[in-house]
């Protein structure tokens, strides 16, 4: 199933859909800034992240889905069932504050590791959130629903 087009908002339609790294290439990287964007991210997921996570449910989502021209980042979290914990600790590492904050820094990815544990927040559905910047860009409410994108063999780059 191919990822649906923008809808008339700009933005992902709502939900979760499945796609392909090369799906999210063809759909999304329509100007050189998005281009760059994009491989620095990919940069992280397939030197870094590849290796602590393979197996596991990747989702992206945030503005790079929409048909913002310069979006600043790209929002993903790996799913990690709980009794996979100790078993993913190099991916748990990825999770410090500096960790993140080099990740952000040197990839522009804002990288997070939903726990599935009862109380954890199910990062891949508050990614769905427009928010307040696009909700006030848009004239839409910040709750608004916004589509995210499990890419489907991300492991095989």
């Amino acid at each position: 199933m191919a990822i649906p087009p923008i809808d008339d908002r700009g933005l992902l339609p709502g939900g979760c859909h499945p796609g392909t790294f090369r799906e999210i290439e063809q759909r999304f990287l329509f100007n050189q800034y998005r281009n760059q964007l994009y491989w620095q991210v990919r940069v992280f997921f397939d030197s870094e992240l590849r290796s602590k996570a393979s197996g596991l449910r990747l989702i992206v989502g945030g503005s790079f889905f929409s048909d913002k021209e310069e979006p600043a980042d790209i929002e993903a979290t790996v799913y990690l069932p709980a009794p996979m914990i100790t078993e993913h600790l190099p991916l748990m590492k990825l999770q410090s504050i500096p960790e993140h904050n080099r990740i952000k820094a040197d990839h522009r990815a804002d990288f997070y590791v939903s726990l599935m544990v009862e109380g954890c927040n199910d990062l891949g559905l508050f990614f769905q959130y427009v928010g307040p910047k696009t909700a006030n860009a848009k004239g839409l409410h910040e709750k608004d629903a916004r589509g995210v994108i499990e890419v489907q063999s991300w492991e095989l780059g």
